[in-house]
């Protein structure tokens, strides 16, 4: 689970950059052959479940003023995220 769309803006890649070795290394430790190629694409879709949940989120919640206010921003992060991972392009 990505905690990067809960960052400030401009954060995200930078912590993506720093954590990636190290999840690799601990997969490869678990006896997981993930190369980085395969890591950063499935990262890049992986961007997209957000979007999804926010549309779900939207459907299923009650319409409260604190509520939309809390939609709205998950649904601007995660879509500026999956943006900035030009998640569409790694669908094909």
């Amino acid at each position: 689970m990505s905690i990067t769309p809960a960052l400030p803006h401009a954060l995200p890649a930078v912590r993506l950059g720093a954590a990636e070795p190290r999840d690799r290394s601990r997969l490869g430790s678990a006896g997981v052959d993930y190369d980085a190629d395969t890591l950063w694409h499935d990262y890049r879709l992986g961007s997209l479940w957000g979007v999804v949940m926010s549309v779900i989120a939207t459907i299923l919640a009650a319409q409260t003023e604190r509520g939309d206010e809390m939609l709205t921003v998950m649904a601007q992060r995660h879509g500026r995220h999956a943006l900035d991972l030009d998640a569409r392009g790694a669908l094909g």
